[in-house]
């Protein structure tokens, strides 16, 4: 029997009887010209199904039929998925590290640029000196809008030092500025509530125009 057995019309001796499947084997190519699971409906054999192999296809067949899409699909969505996993992720990171600086084209930073910025965790606590007249020392902190710090700065045993403290917000302005936490008292000390997202800057200096010197105890935690 030739493939060309398929497309011609039985005759009246060779058609089927009523009863049962008429079932007629083909060769294996045949399957590229019809249904992916091996089988083809005759509409003028009764209702009829008609395999077409030779022999009955294997498991291994079967599965290959049934799995057939999802490895077209998985061989062309796949790498599409792999390329578009480093762009999303680079966009969530820009896009967190803008709303970390805010730093906005209108507004320049106003801490100043020769001081190197240390960042920290919070809370935190920081023993450091300003032995030289006239030096800053400055500090990044990552902080949230809502967020209330409460930040002490006092000068160490044997300190002569009268602290000032500054801090910064992300986009570059002064958010708050003390020298003293309370009338004739000389440790500077701020409690105030963040207004963004972002890494905060803390300045501290001496408090009367650079001229005292000596250590310090920075501590700051939120409130």
């Amino acid at each position: 029997m030739t493939s060309l057995d398929f497309l011609e019309a039985p005759g009246e001796e060779d058609q089927p009887p009523a009863a049962g499947p008429h079932i007629v084997y083909y060769d294996e190519p045949l399957d590229q010209a019809h249904d992916q699971d091996g089988f083809s409906h005759d509409p003028d054999s009764s209702g009829s199904w008609e395999h077409l192999y030779a022999v009955h296809p294997t498991l291994i067949q079967r599965l290959r039929w049934h799995t057939r899409g999802v490895i077209y699909l998985a061989a062309f969505v796949l790498p599409m998925i792999l390329m578009l996993i480093p762009l999303v992720i680079w966009s969530i990171l820009d896009g967190d590290s803008s709303s970390d600086t805010g730093d906005s084209p209108l507004i320049a930073p106003q801490w100043p640029a020769e001081v190197d910025f240390e960042p920290h965790t919070v809370p935190a606590m920081i023993k450091n000196d300003l032995p030289l007249a006239g030096m800053k020392q400055g500090y990044i902190f990552r902080g949230k809008a809502g967020q209330v710090w409460e930040i002490i700065v006092e000068p160490r045993e044997g300190s002569t030092l009268d602290p000032q403290i500054t801090l910064y917000t992300p986009s570059g302005g002064v958010l708050a500025q003390n020298d003293s936490r309370s009338v004739g008292e000389i440790t500077a000390a701020l409690t105030i509530p963040l207004t963004e997202n972002g890494h905060y800057r803390l300045l501290v200096e001496s408090a009367q125009g650079g001229l005292t010197t000596g250590g310090y105890l920075l501590t700051l935690f939120e409130g």
